[in-house]
């Protein structure tokens, strides 16, 4: 595999963890994590890890939502609010609460879907960026997958709605903005796969 999905964490580091991350990265290996749904400055284990590629969530408002973990080691803003997703017979995963809280049935969409939140949602549509990247343009390294990325993103100078307006760039709850496919693709050069 050229990508790594991982849409999960814990507050506690792992040196096993690390050590697997490292690994995968010297086989050519794109580590992509969830940031976490803190809503706060918190710092995830893997997605707190400099080699991560890490990914908040952003709304249908191109806004971030409220309960996407920030800090430093955000890269990037992904949808990962109201996303579509396969439902596990008889189960309801926000009966006790998931990112946006305790919501039962509310989720459930023709009883085998849900409509779900969380970072664990937008690290996937990352995964998808970055997957068609590597397969227009087979041999970017890893490096310059997470610049194209980085550098087509679109800015989000108002994170959360309102006049809370923050300085164009890179900050620390949208990372360099929300993933743009169609701009990463004008970045790429050389010979690309049809």
């Amino acid at each position: 595999c050229d990508i790594i999905n991982m849409s999960w964490g814990s507050l506690f580091p792992s040196k096993l963890i690390e050590d697997a991350i490292d690994y995968a990265i010297s086989k050519g290996v794109l580590p992509v994590a969830a940031a976490g749904n803190s809503g706060a400055e918190d710092y995830y284990c893997p997605a707190s890890l400099a080699q991560v590629f890490t990914v908040g969530a952003s709304n249908s408002k191109d806004e971030v939502t409220y309960f996407s973990t920030y800090g430093e080691h955000i890269d990037v803003v992904a949808p990962g609010e109201d996303i579509l997703s396969l439902r596990a017979e008889n189960t309801d995963m926000y009966a006790e609460g998931g990112a946006s809280g305790m919501e039962p049935y509310v989720h459930i969409v023709d009883d085998k879907y849900y409509l779900a939140d969380g970072t664990s949602m937008a690290s996937p549509c990352a995964v998808g960026v970055a997957a068609y990247i590597f397969a227009a343009s087979p041999g970017t390294s890893i490096e310059r997958v997470k610049e194209i990325i980085q550098e087509s993103a679109d800015d989000v100078i108002y994170p959360y709605g309102g006049d809370s307006l923050y300085s164009p760039g890179e900050d620390i709850y949208s990372g360099y903005g929300r993933v743009n496919l169609n701009s990463a693709l004008e970045l790429l050069s050389g010979r690309l796969a049809k």
